[in-house]
């Protein structure tokens, strides 16, 4: 009976390694059936799927980001044309070599009222105040802004002129 009942524990004991020693070795029929797990080639079915809708995300973010740089460039060109940076004719209040002299005339013009905008001019940079499409506008805001006798205009007076665009 000792002997039996040591077989039996034994085989039982046994039965339970190798169950276990195929559970944990990745035995597919094993972990589908007594594990519940999915299959190998179920997750690889989702693995294709998962990378699927990533290529058609990675898709529509193209797309989309296409859209957004149209956006963007219609956006700067509609603020051009609204500020009058498109216009033939222009109210130059300076041109300077450096940033900061730009950057100092540009804030008195909005301060004022203006959008200014500057224009490159090779190695100089143009700031105007305002863009026409006749001479005869340039020419009476350019009056118009030296009778309003601004500070800043002042200093410049004799710098403030009419462009046209080539």
């Amino acid at each position: 009976m000792k002997k039996t009942l040591f077989a039996f524990s034994v085989t039982v004991v046994l039965s339970i390694a190798i169950f276990l020693a195929i559970g944990l070795s990745g035995c597919d029929w094993f972990n589908t059936t007594i594990l519940g797990k999915p299959s190998q080639i179920e997750l690889a079915e989702k693995e294709k799927q998962r990378q699927q809708e990533l290529s058609q995300l990675d898709s529509i973010r193209k797309v989309e980001a296409q859209k957004l740089a149209n956006l963007e460039a219609k956006s700067a060109s509609l603020v051009a044309e609204t500020n009058g940076a498109n216009k033939p004719w222009h109210v130059i209040m300076g041109c300077y070599e450096e940033q900061a002299n730009v950057s100092n005339m540009m804030n008195n013009l909005k301060t004022i009222g203006y959008n200014p905008y500057t224009l490159n001019m090779g190695h100089l940079t143009a700031v105007s105040a305002a863009g026409f499409d006749t001479e005869q506008e340039a020419w009476s805001e350019k009056y118009k802004i030296e009778e309003k006798e601004y500070e800043f205009a002042e200093e410049i007076e004799d710098e403030i002129w009419v462009y046209r665009k080539p």
